[in-house]
């Protein structure tokens, strides 16, 4: 992620969303996708999430072998569902709302130690 820039998605902003991705969704906002910026923005925060949770476990961030990458997953699992507990189903929450759920607890912790 550390070599990706918003711009290289920008295409997806003016791509049509397909029926599928319309399914379930209602109102003006039906034909709209979610601009490409903050979604690589999220993508950019859980990775550098993972790589912190990794590095604090004494995991190698430069090493990105696959055994590498599953230990620093493995290394972060636990504080990624703790901060989606509060559903019954939290292994089935979409991205977006797993990782908003993510900052806020991220940002509690740090208001706390404050």
């Amino acid at each position: 992620m550390r070599l990706v820039d918003v711009t290289e998605y920008r295409f997806l902003d003016l791509k049509a969303k397909s029926d599928e991705e319309k399914r379930g969704q209602i109102g003006i906002h039906i034909n709209k996708r979610r601009p490409s910026r903050k979604i690589c923005s999220n993508m950019k925060f859980l990775s550098n999430y993972i790589e912190q949770k990794g590095s604090d476990a004494g995991l190698d961030t430069l090493d990105q072998s696959l055994g590498n990458m599953r230990s620093m997953f493995q290394a972060e699992e636990n504080d990624i569902r703790s901060g989606s507990a509060s559903s019954r189903r939290s292994d089935q929450l979409k991205w977006q709302t797993f990782v908003a759920r993510l900052r806020r607890k991220i940002s509690r912790e740090r208001a706390s130690i404050t």
